[in-house]
């Protein structure tokens, strides 16, 4: 028993031994701690003796500290902004990382989807052709379209019927440009359209843009111009510069097509006041080089073009203001200007159009009828980030006597000094 006793003892002293020193340094470094902090701010009371013993150098540091204020609350920097806009038409570059992302999403019951430009695309099921009637004995179909006027259409046989055309999905890649991106209601009308026109190096790679549409059962009726159809032996080999029409009853549910040129696309929408279209175009786009104006092209000479706003009306904020911008404004901004489309949605009360939130960064945003002359201007300073407007404004004008009256002081003890010398 004493045995285990004593070896017992030796154990616990081992145990007791290194947390001892632990502690022990532990105490020295909060001496050293306090010993530390005690000398320093010795120093610094000293360090402040010094310069309120010497009045000429705290009124310089005083000098400096308001002209840094000053500075600070007058040079523009860059600030966040956001907006909200309806717009007759825009254009933009998806500068996103996400591949295949979703922009239109499930426009279902479509009148009519159009197309223009270079495509291939095979369509499975019966046809039938008043004009070709060896298109009635095939069951697959592969159309080229070899031009960029080239065109086709879909559109339900019966328009009186309700259509089982439905937009399942378009998605783009990176650095897509959508060009001409616009509403437009005419008498029963209310059509969607945009231009699609890809990246260099996507056209040379996929995936490419993606169109994905839901056919249903019905007979549809199928409008081909500029177009070729290589498994014919006959002059549809060609290019065909007059309209087809075939009617086409599908076999296939859905159709996929690779949009890997430059599409321009039509849409014929359901009545928007009828349906829920606020998810039809999604929103959270990184975006860049947005446009809100038309270019009207002459194709003499790019002297004689002429930018037209796009903007119908809308409101700014930036940094605790707001503007309010008018039809046929510019909205003017330095880079890198709007960088997201929170969302895009139809607007299809008065005015019609594009009802756009925007957000992105600058140091001023501009507003005026000609992009050169703006009239409007909002821009914020570094200060603008931290305190309110009229808070700097009132520190700005109480500060301003205490400084005028430090400044000439000073310059009356340089010429005390001057002239004692």
């Amino acid at each position: 028993m004493t045995h285990w006793h004593k070896n017992g003892k030796k154990i616990l002293n081992l145990l007791v031994q290194p947390l001892t020193w632990i502690l022990y340094g532990i105490c020295l470094c909060i001496w050293f701690a306090i010993i530390s902090f005690l000398w320093l701010g010795y120093k610094l009371i000293d360090s402040f003796k010094l310069i309120f013993a010497n009045t000429k150098t705290f009124v310089m540091l005083l000098i400096l500290f308001f002209t840094a204020f000053t500075l600070a609350a007058i040079l523009p920097t860059t600030h966040n902004f956001e907006g909200q806009l309806i717009v007759q038409e825009m254009s933009f570059i998806y500068a996103g990382d996400n591949s295949n992302k979703l922009f239109l999403n499930s426009i279902r019951h479509l009148n009519q989807i159009s197309a223009s430009g270079i495509q291939t695309m095979t369509l499975t099921g019966k046809f039938e052709s008043k004009s070709y009637p060896q298109l009635n004995k095939l069951n697959t179909l592969t159309i080229e379209l070899p031009k960029e006027t080239s065109k086709w259409s879909l559109s339900p046989v019966n328009p009186q019927e309700s259509s089982q055309i439905d937009l399942l999905e378009l998605r783009l890649q990176p650095d897509t440009t959508v060009k001409r991106l616009s509403y437009n209601s005419y008498t029963n009308v209310n059509q969607l359209s945009l231009s699609l026109q890809p990246s260099v190096n996507q056209a040379e790679k996929t995936p490419a843009n993606l169109l994905q549409l839901a056919l249903g059962d019905k007979p549809l009726k199928l409008q081909l111009e500029d177009y070729r159809l290589p498994k014919l032996k006959t002059s549809l080999n060609n290019p065909n510069p007059f309209e087809l029409e075939v009617i086409f009853k599908p076999d296939i549910q859905q159709l996929r097509l690779l949009l890997s040129q430059t599409t321009d696309l039509f849409i014929d929408l359901p009545d928007p006041k009828k349906t829920e279209p606020s998810q039809w175009l999604r929103g959270n786009l990184e975006v860049k080089d947005v446009q809100f104006y038309q270019i009207e092209q002459t194709g003499i000479d790019v002297k004689d073009e002429l930018s037209n706003s796009t903007i119908l009306e809308g409101k700014l904020r930036m940094a605790g203001q707001e503007r309010n911008i008018e039809q046929n404004q510019f909205l003017i901004t330095e880079e890198p200007g709007v960088k997201l489309l929170r969302n895009i949605q139809l607007h299809p009360q008065s005015p019609q159009g594009l009802e756009v939130r925007i957000s992105g960064q600058t140091n001023r945003l501009q507003i005026g009828l000609d992009s050169r002359f703006p009239v409007a201007t909002i821009q914020a300073s570094w200060l603008d980030g931290i305190l309110p407007r009229d808070a700097i404004i009132a520190l700005i004008s109480f500060s301003a006597a205490p400084f005028s009256y430090l400044l000439y002081w000073l310059v009356e003890q340089s010429v005390k000094s001057n002239q004692k010398s």
